[in-house]
Order: C-alpha cells, then structure tokens, then sequence
C-alpha cells in the first residue's frame, strides 16, 4: 500500500497508535508480556507433569493387570516411549497474544489501552495524526 493511502487510512481510523498525543508505557507493555510469559510457563509445566503423572500409572495399571492384557510389554513400551518424548519436551515462549498496546494519552492525561492498525470510532474527535501540525 503506497504511503499516501496508509497515512489515509490511519486518519480514517483514528488509532491512538498514530496519534501525536500518544506517550507509550513500555514498562507496563513489558511487564504484562512477563506476566503473561510466566502464567503460560507455569500453565506448560503443570500440564506436562499432570500428563507424565497419567502416563505413569497407566504403565502400573498395565504392569499390575499384565496377565489379563494382550501384547501387555508392547504396551508398556509404547507408554514409556511417550513419556520419553514428553518429559524432553521443553517450554518455548511463542510470544505475545494479546494485541493490546498500553500508553498515556498526553491531551487527557489519562491511561489508554488500544488495539494498533484497528477503527476507533470514540476517539475520533480528539485524534490528530502524530504526522500532522497543530
């Protein structure tokens, strides 16, 4: 898209993200990707204990009842295959999931919370393209 028609469209649109009146809180945005971070690592972790834990006792219950139950050894095999293969498994962080950007909206003096690249239809009184002159 020619450049004419993004700063066309930023004004049609009246994002605090284009806004000359914004002041961006970047140490709110990098301490909320940090919380988020840490809550989805714990979440990883929890879940592959619970599923290492499931594994385990499916290998006893195949162990205790093996008399009763066909190819018993394949089986216990295949389940220590995949606990294996789970407990290698490590967390990769796959960044942020949340759209929302965090700044101060310099004419209000207020805190903002705003989605970039979207159509804001209440702030399109007091929006003035950071580009524009006063």
């Amino acid at each position: 898209m020619a450049k004419e028609s993004i700063y066309e469209l930023q004004k049609i649109d009246c994002n605090c993200n284009d806004c000359k009146y914004l002041f961006r809180l970047l140490d709110k945005q990098n301490n909320i990707l940090l919380e988020s971070k840490v809550s989805d690592e714990e979440i990883f972790y929890i879940v592959k204990d619970r599923k290492a834990k499931y594994i385990q006792s499916t290998i006893e219950s195949i162990n205790k009842y093996k008399d009763f139950i066909n190819d018993s050894e394949q089986k216990i095999q295949k389940q220590k295959n995949k606990l294996k293969l789970l407990l290698a498994k490590k967390y990769v962080y796959q960044g942020n999931k949340s759209p929302s950007q965090y700044g101060l909206c310099l004419k209000f003096d207020k805190q903002i919370t705003f989605i970039p690249n979207s159509c804001q239809i209440e702030t399109q009184n007091c929006f003035v393209h950071r580009k524009d002159e006063v």
